[in-house]
């Protein structure tokens, strides 16, 4: 679905930025944090991931926490 609507998103220009990143270790992963402004909408809402280590060694974001408006 992503790459189906990448094209769309692009061309209306909808893209984000990201202010005040930070990352912080936890017992379960990495959580990472950021306020994220909508260029399309005009808003700023906060966003966060975990991030996990893997048993095979690779990272996989485990969780995503955003607020987005209509």
């Amino acid at each position: 679905m992503i790459r189906q609507a990448l094209p769309q998103a692009q061309q209306r220009g909808d893209r984000n930025s990201f202010q005040d990143v930070s990352a912080k270790p936890g017992n379960t992963g990495i959580m990472i944090t950021a306020r994220r402004y909508s260029h399309l909408k005009n808003y700023t809402s906060p966003w966060a991931i975990l991030v996990t280590k893997q048993q095979a060694g690779d990272w996989k974001i485990s969780a995503e926490i955003v607020e987005t408006r209509p």
